[in-house]
């Protein structure tokens, strides 16, 4: 299979983003604590990024162009790169937050124009599943690689060596994203004439409204509020049950290992069933695995189940991404609104995961969290999936039925 040269880039563009991120989420926790940052203060440190880079998502949206996307993305990798080359050159915890916030905002800004530009890039004959498939894989290889390399690094060369080398990442994806030069979609698109700044505005904003978009979104926050909840309290269902820090690390690494090599054939599933399809099976699949999870202290159980539960991650994510595609047949600027409110929910839920299930947790305890919040999570889509299914009928129905220009 060859890739279109446009799509190669902006996954080696994914991969270098990512390595610099699984860099960082291994060794700047042990680092804040290595400096005597108490442990309330390294969580909010940590968390800072989450929350500016989910403010920093629709209003990147909005703002993308094709023709400036790759200045935009570059200048924002540099500022992800200075915030890191930064964090061990700094020892006021006032200081790490605020190099905190300004790394989240940045890297919400470029992963949100990322996406855009991919949606933007891939060729109408390459399959979108296949496209999305592969895009995805990069992001979990990036993670992999960094969560490798990083923490190996950091015992080997030091704190201030990792996130050094770190910084490079971005910088050097912001060199490939450069290179990207033909504008997407052809040239009939450049060719329509140019709207008043209000009108672009509010076109842009029409994303809000899609459906298509939305139930996307719903999918990808129940996802990630499961996940997200489940990764951590697994590690403390695990040590509660007599499983040691080795064990829980074999587990982990089997169910990531597994979960990469799954995003680049998940796109393939859209062959023979429909994407609403694979996505409702899978959201469910996924709370009842999580369901049974505390159910047994088995490790011959326990490597299936959590495997499962990580390779359905990774389709769904695939399939969410592919929602979006479908519903973002539009304009540029759609297109960038789109991935601002994708990324949103991912952001959302990856905030309100690892919340709810500590606020749970400390009422029922974490094997009953488990269950609560899987349930939960099923209302949610399912309510949230009754809500904006019939609008997305109708959506079909007015589409179907316009006249084609």
């Amino acid at each position: 299979m060859r890739l279109p040269r446009n799509l190669l880039l902006v996954y080696l563009v994914v991969v270098g983003t990512y390595t610099a991120e699984g860099f960082i989420s291994v060794v700047l926790s042990p680092y804040l604590k290595q400096q005597g940052v108490p442990l309330s203060q390294i969580g909010a440190i940590v968390a800072a990024m989450s929350v500016a880079s989910l403010f920093s998502r629709l209003p990147a949206g909005v703002l993308y162009r094709p023709g400036r996307a790759n200045l935009s993305i570059a200048g924002a990798a540099a500022v992800v790169a200075a915030a890191t080359f930064f964090y061990p050159r700094s020892d006021s915890e006032l200081v790490l937050g605020g190099l905190r916030l300004v790394h989240g905002f940045a890297f919400g800004v470029s992963t949100t124009l990322n996406m855009a530009q991919f949606f933007d890039v891939r060729p109408a004959d390459f399959e979108r599943g296949r496209a999305m498939g592969i895009f995805a894989a990069c992001l979990a290889f990036g993670n992999m690689i960094g969560n490798v390399v990083g923490g190996w690094w950091a015992d080997t060369f030091g704190f201030e060596a990792a996130f050094t080398t770190a910084a490079i990442f971005p910088l050097l994806a912001a060199a490939i994203n450069l290179q990207i030069r033909v504008e997407p979609r052809g040239a009939a698109r450049q060719a329509t004439p140019s709207r008043p700044r209000g009108s672009t505005l509010q076109r842009s904003l029409e994303g809000l409204r899609n459906p298509g978009i939305l139930l996307a979104t719903v999918l990808l926050f129940c996802l990630n509020l499961l996940n997200l909840m489940f990764v951590p309290f697994f590690n403390l269902y695990g040590l509660s049950i007599g499983l040691s820090l080795t064990v829980l690390g074999l587990l982990r690494g089997i169910a990531s290992f597994s979960s990469v090599f799954t995003r680049v054939f998940a796109g393939e599933l859209g062959r023979w069933f429909s994407y609403n399809t694979i996505s409702r099976v899978g959201i469910t699949a996924s709370a009842l695995l999580v369901c049974v999870v505390p159910l047994t202290t088995a490790v011959a159980l326990l490597l299936p189940l959590v495997t499962a539960v990580s390779v359905l991650r990774s389709v769904l994510t695939v399939t969410g991404g592919v929602s979006v595609m479908d519903a973002t047949e539009t304009t540029a600027e759609q297109r960038g609104v789109a991935s601002g409110i994708f990324n949103m929910g991912k952001d959302l839920g990856s905030i309100a995961g690892p919340f709810l299930g500590g606020l749970v947790a400390g009422q029922v305890g974490v094997g009953p969290m488990m269950q609560v919040v899987a349930v939960a999570t099923l209302v949610l889509f399912w309510g949230g999936t009754a809500v904006l299914e019939p609008r997305l009928q109708q959506a079909r129905v007015r589409a179907a039925t316009s006249p084609r220009l």
